[in-house]
């Protein structure tokens, strides 16, 4: 059994835990100990087993991505309080709070003031420009009223500094994914942006960018 890799050993148990047909398997962080190509290969294989099976499983991971990767339903917890329970795409893209937004994937947060709110959408204000056609929260939103606005790094987009609209920020970091570019930029009042974008978009550190 000692001569077996790691791949295999997480095999063997998977095996022992289906031979006797349970109706619920429990896995805690069963993937923790293998690499990443692996820990992908294994997601799969789980992935079918669980519903040639049709054994409710029970996922236990701190890795966010692998959660949305096998899951039918996630429950994010925090200091044993579930902060929210829903389908990965839920989640993701329409956090309950804070926590979970920042928990699960990359998150963005700007301080910024409701200038109007019209049709499902809002205009806001945060440091001294004008952000038009951001989705209307889920709770009443007034002119006026400041709030947090929240956005995915994945949602912005990077532009010229000469630019007429956006935020203007210089770029901190660059760093190089193979599909893409994750940039770090600083704003004039010190918050911090994170950006993906296309690996076209070739900027180096001090660069503006809008």
């Amino acid at each position: 059994p000692h001569e077996l890799s790691g791949g295999q050993q997480q095999r063997v148990a998977l095996a022992r835990a289906l031979s006797f047909g349970p109706r619920l398997l429990l896995l805690d962080e069963p993937f923790g100990a293998l690499d990443k190509k692996l820990r992908d290969q294994m997601q799969i294989e789980i992935r079918q087993i669980q519903r040639a099976s049709q054994a409710t499983a029970l996922f236990v991971t701190h890795d966010q991505a692998e959660a949305m990767a096998i899951s039918d339903r996630i429950a994010v917890i925090r200091a044993g309080r579930v902060e929210q329970v829903g389908a990965p795409q839920a989640i993701y893209e329409a956090p309950a709070n804070a926590f979970v937004a920042d928990f699960v994937g990359g998150a963005n947060f700007l301080e910024v003031t409701v200038q109007a709110v019209r049709n499902g959408r809002c205009a806001v204000a945060c440091l001294g420009q004008s952000i038009e056609g951001v989705p209307a929260p889920s709770w009443t939103a007034r002119a006026g009223q400041r709030a947090v606005l929240f956005a995915r790094p994945e949602h912005l987009r990077l532009a010229p500094a000469a630019g007429a609209d956006g935020l203007t920020g210089r770029v901190e970091s660059a760093l190089y994914l193979g599909t893409a570019r994750r940039f770090a930029l600083r704003l004039p009042n010190g918050a911090r942006l994170e950006v993906l974008a296309d690996q076209a978009a070739a900027l180096r550190p001090g660069a503006e960018v809008r």
